[in-house]
Formats: C-alpha cells, sequence, structure tokens
C-alpha cells in the first residue's frame, strides 16, 4: 500500500507551504560530529516548521542559486533524490526550488510506513518520518563512460550523502 500512495503522491497535490529561511548553528562540523546521538525515544509533539526547515535544507536545500548546488553531492549534479515527509496531517513532497513543502496525501501515513519497516511501532508516533527516494531517470546510464552498476550505486551514494 505504501508504494501506492507514494506514486499517487507524486501525481496530485496542490498546497506549498513556503518554510521559513533556514538557522545555522555556531558549532563546527566536528563539534556536531561529536555531539550526534542514535535515539529511539521520542517527544510526543510535532516538530516545528523552522526545524522542519533546518531538515530538509540540511537535506538537499539550494546552496548556490545559479546551478542550483545542493547541500548533499550528487553525481553529475543529477540529483535523483526525492524527500518526502510524513506527519500527522499528510504527506509532503520537498520542493528545494521553492524552499517549501508539497502536500501529496491528506492522510496520517506513519503507521503504514511502521509496518513497511518491519513493524518498528516508534515511527508511527514520531512527529515526523523522513522518507528519501530516487527517480532513477535522472541518473542516465551513460554507456560509453558509465557501467550500469555504477549509476544505479551514484544513487545509493547520494542517498548515503544526504542522510549523514
Amino acid at each position: 500500500m505504501l508504494f501506492g500512495l507514494l506514486v499517487f503522491a507524486m501525481m496530485g497535490g496542490d498546497n506549498m507551504v513556503k518554510l521559513p529561511a533556514p538557522q545555522f548553528t555556531n558549532m563546527s562540523v566536528e563539534e556536531c560530529m561529536e555531539a550526534r546521538r542514535s535515539v529511539r525515544s521520542y517527544r510526543d509533539q510535532a516538530l516545528s516548521l523552522q526545524q522542519i526547515s533546518n531538515i530538509l535544507w540540511a537535506a538537499q536545500g539550494i546552496t548556490e542559486d545559479r546551478y542550483g548546488f545542493r547541500t548533499a553531492p550528487s553525481a553529475g549534479a543529477t540529483y535523483p533524490l526525492e524527500i518526502f515527509i510524513a506527519k500527522e496531517d499528510g504527506l509532503f513532497r520537498y520542493v528545494p526550488e521553492a524552499h517549501g513543502i508539497k502536500r501529496e496525501i491528506d492522510m496520517d501515513i506513519r503507521g503504514d510506513i511502521a509496518k513497511a519497516a518491519l513493524g518498528q511501532r516508534f515511527i508511527a508516533d514520531a512527529g515526523m518520518v523522513v522518507i528519501v527516494t530516487a527517480i532513477f531517470e535522472r541518473t542516465p546510464l551513460c554507456p560509453e563512460h558509465t557501467p550500469r552498476s555504477r549509476s544505479t550505486g551514484f544513487r545509493f551514494g547520494a542517498s548515503g550523502c544526504l542522510s549523514r
């Protein structure tokens, strides 16, 4: 069901929510890395628009307007990744060019995501779930330069860079 919802999501929805500009800290990269922790215990409250803005900008935000470069690298600047967020009030797609989120589905699908993630219930209760998808056509095969396996690997590499 989740796959069907995501395919449906790419076809509809007009509601764009403009996000506030990202706010930066004064921490160095090293300090951020030292402070990073994985947790499985979450507050029972929604994230603010500012927090959502910061997270989405860090994942795929535009850092240079002229060429559309983003915060996460992409082989050939093809940017195959699409970022969705699931919250209590629906599924939203991040639109980096507008630094906004577009409502794609008007229902809470976090429970479906939890089922797809091998029944990890904490996902259903999270204030926001980040979903990373790839549009494979954005990284076309280049037979004379790139073997098929490398082209696929670029997509997975981009996903790994984004998640950091």
